[in-house]
């Protein structure tokens, strides 16, 4: 069977496990079809017909809601970032040798390049896809979201990758702005994705996003998130390591 079929066959299980009734049934239809996106999601990241395809069976589980639905979209999600960063480093790795003026840095994706990168048509579109996806999950509300946030880090993480390659400016200004509104998952994130563009740009930090962070820290009751800003506002030369030590024992001692 050819792997188009393969594909094919996916997407139509995933539709099929939606509207099965049955809670149980439909839990184990949906698992079975996230671990067939893991095993092809290199196959589905090579064709944008594919991923098109992957992406509107992705939509149709995040839209229906109900059982499985919350651990399909992690699972899908991860699966499709993983293999994005691997592919990522493949888009850059040419290019790279041939940088001798400044080689960048070794983030494990393959060397990091300067700037937007050229690409052939079929990968600029597959990140197009993949990219218009993530800003839509940043978008997504819906009442009583339990996976909200976590979709929307994910979303966000999927971005800092996609950034590399691609201008993302609308991502650009979603992150800064959520700083401001988030202090979980979705701010880990978006924390990320600023980590992930600052490595490309040498420009300093705004003084808004300085304060935003800086706010952030003050806010947020997640640890995580705290050491992230932190971290960000050292790594661009905002704070001292020993500054950013300080400010982590008061958060530490504020939050006993």
């Amino acid at each position: 069977m050819k792997r188009r079929r393969k594909v094919e066959l996916l997407v139509e299980d995933i539709h099929r496990a939606i509207a099965t009734e049955d809670p149980k049934l439909r839990r184990e239809r949906l698992s079975s079809a996230s671990w067939d996106v893991s095993r092809l999601s290199q196959e589905i990241l090579s064709d944008p017909l594919k991923l098109g395809s992957l992406l509107t069976a992705l939509r149709s589980v995040r839209d229906a809601g109900g059982p499985g639905s919350n651990s399909t979209e992690r699972e899908m999600l991860n699966s499709l970032r993983t293999h994005l960063s691997v592919l990522s480093g493949r888009f850059t790795s040419d290019e790279d040798e041939t940088d001798e003026e400044d080689p960048g840095e070794d983030d494990g994706e393959g060397k990091q390049g300067r700037g937007v990168m050229a690409l052939d048509a079929a990968s600029s579109q597959v990140l197009q896809l993949l990219g218009g996806y993530a800003m839509d999950c940043l978008q997504f509300s819906r009442p009583r979201d339990a996976f909200g946030g976590e979709r929307r880090e994910l979303a966000f993480e999927i971005l800092g990758i996609i950034r590399r390659h691609l201008p993302m400016p609308e991502a650009e200004q979603k992150a800064v702005a959520t700083l401001a509104t988030s202090d979980g998952h979705q701010a880990r994130g978006a924390i990320e994705f600023l980590r992930r563009l600052f490595q490309q740009d040498d420009t300093a930090p705004a003084p808004a996003l300085t304060g935003a962070l800086m706010k952030l820290v003050e806010r947020t009751q997640d640890r995580s998130v705290a050491f992230g800003a932190l971290d960000l506002l050292v790594y661009r030369g905002v704070i001292s390591e020993f500054q950013a030590l300080d400010h982590l024992d008061s958060w530490k001692a504020k939050h006993r």
